[in-house]
C-alpha cells in the first residue's frame, strides 16, 4: 500500500503493472500505454503525478468519489478548466528547482522558478475561488486551494523584491539581485 495525503493506494507488483500496460506497453513503448491515452497534463509535475496515481490507484471508495467530484467539477466548468490549464502551462517546475537548490546545485533561475511558481499557485487559487461561485468547490479542490494558499505569499514577495525579473543562469557576478537587495 502507498499512502499519499492519508489515503491508501493499491500497490501493484511489477509483472501485473507491466501486463496492464499502465505506463508502458509490453514492448516498452510509452505511446501504447494507458498513460499515453489519458495524459492531457500541461506540466512535468502533473505528468509525474498522473503516472504515480496510475501506478498506485486508490482503493478507498470515499477518496475515489472525492477525486471524481473534483474532476467532474472541472469537466463541467470549461472556461475555468481552460484558464487553469493556461496558468499551469506557464508555470515552472518548482519541484525540480527545489531539488537543485536542496542539493546546492541551484542557481538564480531556480529561485526565480520558485517565485514564478508561487505566483502561478496564487493565480490558480484565485481562479478556483472565482469559478466556485455560490456553489463552492468540491472538497478535494478546496483542500488543494488551501494547500496552495499556504505555500508562501511571504516567500514569493521576498523573492520578488530581491530577484531581477529574468536572472542569468549562473550567479557569477551577482547580477540576479535587484538594486538595494542583499545578495545573500
Amino acid at each position: 500500500q502507498r499512502q499519499a495525503a492519508g489515503v491508501l493506494g493499491i500497490v501493484i507488483d511489477a509483472p501485473t503493472r507491466a501486463s496492464l500496460e499502465l505506463l508502458r506497453s509490453l514492448s516498452g513503448e510509452k505511446g501504447a500505454s494507458l498513460l499515453s491515452v489519458i495524459d492531457r497534463t500541461v506540466t512535468g509535475p502533473g505528468a509525474r503525478e498522473l503516472a504515480a496515481r496510475l501506478a498506485s490507484p486508490l482503493r478507498d471508495a470515499a477518496a475515489i468519489g472525492a477525486r471524481l467530484d473534483a474532476v467532474g467539477f472541472l469537466l463541467d466548468n470549461e472556461l475555468l478548466r481552460d484558464d487553469l490549464r493556461g496558468t499551469l502551462r506557464a508555470a515552472p517546475d518548482i519541484a525540480r528547482a527545489m531539488s537543485r537548490l536542496a542539493l546546492q546545485r541551484g542557481g538564480p533561475r531556480d529561485l526565480a522558478a520558485i517565485r514564478d511558481g508561487l505566483r502561478a499557485a496564487a493565480s490558480c487559487v484565485r481562479l478556483l475561488r472565482q469559478g466556485a461561485g455560490g456553489m463552492g468547490l468540491p472538497e478535494t479542490l478546496d483542500r488543494i486551494a488551501g494547500a496552495l494558499t499556504a505555500c508562501g505569499a511571504d516567500l514569493e514577495a521576498a523573492l520578488a523584491r530581491a530577484l531581477v525579473d529574468e536572472p542569468p543562469p549562473l550567479r557569477r557576478d551577482g547580477g540576479f539581485v535587484k538594486p538595494g537587495a542583499r545578495a545573500d
